[in-house]
């Protein structure tokens, strides 16, 4: 089966949103062109609404601190690495040094 896609994807239901000058964007032309956006790296051209594919209680959840064996870290941007470990798939980290 195909791995899940963890970006924030939004449904532009109404209103002009594009892609922000100067990013990019993982999403298929066949998403775009259904009204997919990846919000993280869009702007609104007028007042929007978005439909959100999970529901308001995604914050619930508490962070617990936790121990890895990390197999690869690769820097994609000065301020941001992906973290490749088998015993933390699908989880959102953040990441202290030492």
């Amino acid at each position: 089966p195909a791995e899940p896609r963890y970006e924030t994807n939004g449904l532009l239901v109404e209103g002009e949103a594009s892609t922000l000058p100067g990013c990019s964007s993982s999403l298929l032309a066949s998403e775009r062109a259904e009204g997919q956006r990846l919000l993280c790296v869009t702007g609104a051209g007028s007042d929007c609404r978005f439909a959100l594919p999970y529901d308001s209680k995604v914050g619930e959840n508490r962070a617990v601190e936790g121990y890895a064996f990390v197999n690869a870290v690769e820097r994609v941007a000065a301020d941001a690495e992906y973290v490749l470990s088998e015993q933390i798939r699908h989880s959102i980290l953040q990441v202290t040094h030492g």
